[in-house]
């Protein structure tokens, strides 16, 4: 690398670096970026709520209830030396790696397995912001942009108002690599080489490895349409193909350890996929808005739904793109940006044709708001650069363009800053105001100004417009996240130290919301009803004890009380945790023959489930019946004659398994648990008849059953629970999650890794042709 280059990059990192410190700067003191108050909010963490609160803060609970949970536990698994393929501790068993956003295998996500969780969590922050930054800096300079300005475009990228406002999230995380896309896509078509196809491979596969499903597919899309438009009348074109399909394949080979389990798990999923609605138009006002670390802005700019903030001093320099040579990356640049506030906000001939295209029509296509802000601020980049080429010789004629484009761009900002100003009431600190947009809108237009009449010399544009830009996104998003001390990230509580912590596995089961989805997981307690997109099977199962929302398994005090059958006993449930602000927690009182009131801590009742059944029960062979139709299936586990203790109802038959007896009395074999981790089970089974053995977790593909070490066949039992036929005698049974679509991803993903790395080492030069 060349000095200049070196002073180059160490100047963009450094710059970068600083505007995250001072976004970040609690964390040098030994504070996390974490809203803890979404914690002491609920009823049985209210009493440890430290003295000085978390400042107010946009609506990002889902840091707490599921990405802080989902790290803890893989760091979990990593210190057992073990792959968390399987999630013991939710919605009664469910895949863990297959759920997209635990995002097991994305590098940055290793920090966890190797630093506590909460220092990786903080790093991760630092390095989402640097990544994004240094990402797009290189995309901008390799479609010529001026080292400034790709510096400046980089600042208002990685700090805009969608990266700021879903940050710690998945979908951040597979947003940083938009502008590693672009940039890989247009070196491949100048340098196409296996170098550079390796380049581009890495930068394809790393959303989808990211785990947000939908922001990759937006930055593939995007990526592909740049090579459309570029390739016609390229030099490279006739090469370029064959090398861009490669690098396709190569993308979804590496991360296919990560894709091949989740289409698998796609088909078991709870699927209810709405049409979601664009946003209201109204709410493009958000890329104005700077009052951006509440839950809503006075104006009703709702956060992070909304947010979209891209800078004022975008609105100045972006038109001025227009004047940049590279006139076909500024076209797609535009009008690929344009398409997406088309959809984003419900206007114009694209969003009408995305509507009626299947699959694309039931993404939340308002997410676009990120592609929206990468092909402004990259605009940004090229209409500073055209400015800078301005020399005092230049003819007033293209002077008075620039002028032109910037008056206009002036005067978009200018009203929309005044329309968020009529809808604006509350008073909020000056670097939050309207007025304080209007102050930098009109600082970058002055600069810009002087730039153009030729007062202002390269040196002192260049500087001006970073200090604008630094300004501008330090007070934005100074604040944006809360942060707070490591002990008050899930402390300890009285209601979960005094859950006994019986030698053999069990589960809790949450009513009224005592606590937050997930927190048991942080506790090492396994829970019936949580947060999370749940498999059909469970939907299915519990359907009419839990709430009916899409992304969630929640039971109810009126579903579990009224219910007369055994299907919550079922799933090990052994203690109900019931919080006292439901209207009904008196009425587990009132069935001491189901519930036996244990304690109560901080507003909440634990009840033990005298019915609840263990981890893994017998049921005797002759006690099983063939129920080929799951809707039947499931009729007769809402039956309240139904008892699993004596009958068990298969899918379908099972091998030397007895006929069934309506007489059966239960098991009298024995069930010891020898040892248990993420991925497996092992159990000592004594069976003094044929017995079926039933696993209290939910059926899904890729268990693997040994009975003696011998394989042993897994049949669904009770619409919902794996099953084998133990024969009669002392046996060591054994389960392990095994999943084919692991296996083969893996394999497909360790291939392509040893091909991108051999690609990469290739010492080719440009081609020249």
């Amino acid at each position: 690398m060349k000095p200049a280059d070196r002073s180059f990059w160490l100047a963009a990192f450094g710059i970068t670096f600083l505007l995250a410190s001072i976004e970040y700067a609690p964390a040098f003191v030994g504070q996390i970026p974490f809203p803890s108050d979404f914690i002491f909010d609920f009823p049985a963490y209210a009493k440890y709520a430290p003295p000085e609160y978390p400042t107010p803060h946009t609506n990002i609970g889902d840091l707490v209830t599921s990405f802080y949970p989902y790290h803890a536990l893989a760091a979990r698994a990593a210190r057992e030396w073990t792959l968390p393929l399987w999630n013991p501790y939710m919605l009664a068993g469910a895949p863990f790696l297959a759920n997209t956003q635990s995002a097991v295998f994305y590098p940055p996500n290793f920090l966890y397995y190797v630093l506590p969780v909460p220092l990786a969590w903080t790093i991760g922050f630092f390095l989402r912001r640097i990544l994004a930054a240094l990402f797009m800096t290189m995309f901008v300079r390799r479609i010529g942009g001026s080292p400034a300005a790709a510096i400046i475009s980089g600042l208002l990228f990685s700090f805009c108002g969608f990266l700021t406002g879903w940050q710690g999230q998945a979908m951040h995380d597979a947003a940083i690599w938009l502008p590693l896309v672009c940039y890989s896509t247009v070196r491949l078509l100048e340098e196409t080489n296996a170098r550079s196809a390796a380049i581009a491979a890495v930068a394809y596969a790393m959303p989808v490895l990211a785990g947000h499903p939908e922001t990759a597919a937006h930055i593939t899309l995007t990526g592909v349409a740049l090579a459309a438009v570029l390739l016609p009348g390229s030099a490279n074109a006739r090469r370029f193909v064959p090398w861009f399909a490669a690098c396709g394949m190569l993308a979804m080979g590496l991360a296919s350890v990560q894709m091949l389990p989740t289409m698998e798990w796609l088909q078991n999923i709870h699927h209810l996929l709405p049409i979601w609605p664009p946003l209201p138009l109204w709410t493009v006002l958000a890329t104005v808005a700077r009052d951006i670390i509440h839950r809503s802005s006075s104006a009703g700019v709702l956060y992070p739904e909304h947010a979209a903030y891209l800078g004022m001093l975008t609105f100045i320099a972006a038109p001025l793109a227009l004047l940049h040579p590279r006139r076909r990356i500024v076209l797609f640049l535009v009008l690929w940006t344009a398409g997406a506030i088309s959809v984003v906000y419900g206007v114009g001939p694209v969003f009408w044709m995305i509507r009626y295209v299947p699959v694309l029509n039931t993404a939340k296509n308002e997410r676009l708001i990120l592609v929206a802000s990468f092909g402004a601020a990259a605009l940004a980049g090229l209409g500073i650069t055209s400015l800078e080429q301005l020399r005092k010789s230049e003819d007033w004629r293209r002077r008075a363009e620039a002028a032109v484009l910037a008056a206009g761009g002036f005067f978009v900002g200018f009203l929309m800053v005044y329309v968020l100003h009529l809808f604006s009431s509350e008073l909020v600190e000056f670097v939050r105001m309207n007025r304080f947009s209007l102050f930098l809108l009109t600082a970058a237009a002055v600069a810009v100004g002087l730039k153009i009449i030729g007062i202002l010399g390269d040196r002192a544009f260049r500087a001006v417009l970073l200090l604008v830009a630094a300004v501008d996104l330090a007070t934005i998003n100074r604040g944006a996240i809360p942060f707070t001390r490591p002990q008050d990230v899930f402390p300890p509580i009285e209601l979960f130290d005094r859950v006994p912590r019986d030698p053999q596995p069990f589960r809790v089961a949450q009513v009224g919301t005592p606590y937050g989805a997930n927190f048991e997981v942080m506790y090492g307690l396994s829970g019936v009803s949580n947060y999370e997109i749940g498999l059909e099977r469970i939907k299915s199962f519990l359907q009419d004890i839990s709430r009916d929302e899409m992304d969630s398994v929640m039971l109810t005090a009126k579903g579990v009380l009224e219910s007369k059958d055994r299907r919550v006993d079922m799933l090990n449930a052994k203690y109900y945790i019931v919080s006292e602000w439901d209207p009904q927690y008196l009425k587990f009182r009132e069935q001491p023959e189901r519930f036996r009131f244990l304690y109560t801590a901080d507003d909440t009742d634990v009840y033990e489930n005298l019915n609840a059944m263990p981890a893994a029960f017998l049921v005797p062979a002759a006690g099983a019946v063939v129920v080929p139709d799951e809707a039947a299936q499931l009729g007769r586990m809402k039956e309240p004659s139904f008892d699993p203790e004596r009958e068990v109802v298969l899918a379908k038959p099972i091998s030397s398994a007895t006929a069934a007896s309506p007489d059966s009395a239960p098991a009298a074999g024995k069930v010891e648990w020898v040892s248990r981790n993420t991925n497996s089970f092992q159990l000592n089974v004594t069976a003094t008849q044929p017995d079926i053995l039933v696993i209290s977790q939910i059926d899904y593909p890729g268990w693997k059953a040994r009975i003696d070490g011998q394989p042993a066949e897994i049949v669904r039992a009770n619409y919902a629970l794996p099953a084998v036929l133990v024969p009669q005698g002392e046996h060591r049974v054994s389960f392990s999650f095994e999943p084919l679509s692991f296996w083969i991803g893996l394999l497909l993903s360790t291939i392509s890794l040893s091909v991108t790395v051999l690609m990469f080492r290739r010492s080719r030069k440009p081609n020249q042709s």
